[in-house]
């Protein structure tokens, strides 16, 4: 018994017809072509949904880091006053 499932779909004749040249292309068993045509897909989307998290992180350090340099920066002409007024 096969692992695979039947997929049919409707689409427009133009579609059609630019799916049907694409796939003569290739030279491949109609399945192989979209068996191959949906791993991209779902590589892109994944990526792209991967990036997209990364981008809200970088985002988030970022407020952190600035607060953590407002701090440094405010400790470091704390000192430099009192520097200052020792000389």
């Amino acid at each position: 018994m096969s692992n695979s499932k039947k997929l049919v779909a409707e689409l427009s004749k133009t579609f059609c017809q630019e799916f049907n040249e694409a796939f003569q292309k290739e030279s491949k068993k109609i399945s192989r072509f979209i068996d191959d045509r949906l791993i991209l897909y779902i590589e892109e989307r994944k990526s792209s949904t991967f990036l997209e998290e990364m981008k809200h992180g970088y985002l988030a350090m970022a407020e952190l880091n600035l607060e953590s340099a407002e701090i440094g920066f405010e400790r470091d002409m704390y000192d430099l006053i009192e520097y200052e007024a020792r000389l």
